[in-house]
């Protein structure tokens, strides 16, 4: 089996957000499965993309949340949701960002570019690139509505009894997802972290039992 893992450093915390000014309309990215199409003879990945809608600033089902707008659907609950900033962005509020220089054309009214990327060369690239991808957290819903089930004239149907007797549930296109700080709290913290330093010291004594044979020159 192929497999791979996310780095501890991609997992973005509140320290590098406040840095970046990561906020609502940030890009993102998903990689996830696509029940409709999730392949026969391999599992096939799919990637979905859209933006911040809202930082997690109230719980939802008690639980901190990004929203993010990303068309999601059953079957991507558990995907890492990434987030990054692309190269030439403007970014507001972030100290020392080398932001794109323009000028706006007399002509066409267009903005463009003011220097060529060469006209970069010698100077601090460190600020003039794409940023990331960090985890930004897992999927683990999305939100519903409820509509009403209409007649050929499109009025309400109403048989009366429970109103989900007579509603349909609608796909907002948001989606749910855990900040990655909730999991590094949670591995860091707790039985799962007590249980990973065990399993740390049963291989470092399982090393040092078991010494790796030495070749002689």
């Amino acid at each position: 089996m192929r497999f791979n893992f996310i780095p501890r450093n991609m997992f973005l915390d509140n320290e590098t957000a406040r840095r970046f000014n990561i906020g609502v309309g940030d890009e993102t990215f998903i990689i996830g499965r696509f029940i409709n199409h999730e392949g026969r003879q391999q599992n096939l990945p799919t990637a979905r993309f859209g933006c911040i809608a809202q930082m997690p600033i109230e719980p939802i089902d008690e639980q901190e949340s990004f929203l993010v707008e990303a068309r999601s659907i059953g079957g991507y609950s558990g995907s890492p949701v990434f987030i990054y900033i692309p190269i030439l962005s403007y970014r507001e509020n972030v100290e020392d960002w080398y932001a794109p220089i323009t000028t706006r054309d007399p002509i066409t009214g267009y903005e463009r570019l003011n220097e060529s990327l060469a006209a970069f060369a010698g100077k601090d690239w460190g600020h003039f690139k794409s940023h990331g991808p960090w985890l930004l957290g897992v999927d683990w819903g999305h939100i519903n509505d409820w509509q009403p089930v209409c007649g050929a004239a499109g009025t309400p149907i109403d048989r009366g009894g429970p109103p989900w007797k007579t509603q349909v549930r609608m796909n907002t296109g948001i989606m749910t997802v855990v900040p990655a700080w909730k999991l590094i709290e949670m591995v860091d913290a707790g039985s799962i972290a007590d249980q990973r330093k065990q399993i740390v010291e049963n291989i470092r004594k399982h090393q040092e039992s078991n010494p790796p044979p030495v070749t002689p020159d």
